[in-house]
């Protein structure tokens, strides 16, 4: 996560007074931890000046494979045992193949990788050419016990190409396209791409789960063309709830990556409590007393 970098953050509060919390040391528990809280505030606590970010080097050695599965349920289950190993993969992605139809078409490509129906895009990162070889092959041991699946090596670049250009792919093949940023625990990701799955079967709009799925950050898209405007808008009232709700059945987060402003901000009541929230607003009445900073977006 980027917020793990950050060690220290200097700025102004909304009422121009200084702040420095954290810094240069790598282990500081003196006081509140105010720096976490700044981070990802989407701008409504601080203004900030400066930043201290930890810096590693970079891994020596790198390569990422696909896996194409037919099965959903094996998909997601191999997903779960990569993260109980010893090496976790540095990134761990997963595509729905009916995204990588809408890219090829999109750059007018095609990817030796798009089969099957669903791909995990993993890259293993490690200091030596053994420490790689030995990530991959305990991926492709574990490889095994899964029928009609295939592994994919030595075309990164169209790897990361296929999975960057998704979204714009999306936005191009639909007439409409709404798209979600929710987080499941990883254990709950199967259910809730089943979800989806079932859903589609409701609905005459497209159902699709992509994203970061190695933390279950699951990006969920919904997408429709025959449809009027009129229609559309109903089917987006009526699934977008449903989305959150079942996210917050599985123990789930309203957001992983995007933030809430302000699309997301009527949705805040249902995954925290009145105390909560109160909580919260107390926080940004005293960082920004005048309420100047990102009025009316978070909370």
């Amino acid at each position: 996560m980027t917020g793990q970098y950050v060690l220290g953050l200097e700025g102004f509060t909304g009422d121009a007074k200084p702040f420095s919390f954290g810094g240069k040391t790598h282990k500081d528990v003196a006081g509140f931890d105010i720096k976490k809280l700044l981070i990802g505030s989407e701008g409504c606590l601080a203004v900030i000046s400066k930043i201290t970010l930890k810096l590693i080097p970079m891994p020596t050695h790198q390569e990422s494979v696909c896996v194409s599965f037919e099965s959903l349920e094996m998909a997601t289950d191999c997903l779960t045992n990569i993260a109980r190993q010893r090496s976790w993969p540095s990134a761990a992605e997963f595509i729905d193949t009916r995204c990588l139809d809408a890219v090829e078409k999109n750059l007018n490509k095609r990817f030796d990788f798009n089969t099957g129906n669903y791909v995990l895009l993993i890259r293993f990162e490690s200091d030596t050419k053994a420490g790689l070889a030995m990530q991959i092959q305990a991926l492709s041991k574990q490889l095994n016990s899964y029928s009609q699946v295939s592994m994919f090596q030595g075309n990164e670049a169209d790897y990361w190409q296929a999975r960057h250009a998704i979204s714009e792919a999306l936005k191009a093949q639909y007439t409409y396209k709404m798209s979600e940023d929710i987080t499941v625990p990883p254990a709950s990701i199967f259910e809730f791409l089943n979800f989806l799955r079932e859903c589609q079967a409701q609905s005459p709009c497209v159902f699709l789960g992509f994203g970061h799925l190695g933390d279950g950050n699951i990006h969920v898209n919904l997408l429709a063309s025959e449809l009027s405007e009129s229609d559309w808008e109903n089917e987006k009232e009526k699934w977008v709830p449903q989305f959150f709700e079942t996210c917050k059945a599985l123990g789930g987060t309203l957001s992983g990556e995007h933030g809430i402003g302000l699309t997301k901000k009527a949705y805040m009541k249902e995954f925290f409590s009145n105390s909560e929230i109160h909580i919260m607003k107390g926080i940004k009445k005293v960082f920004d007393p005048n309420a100047i900073l990102n009025p009316s977006k978070v909370i």
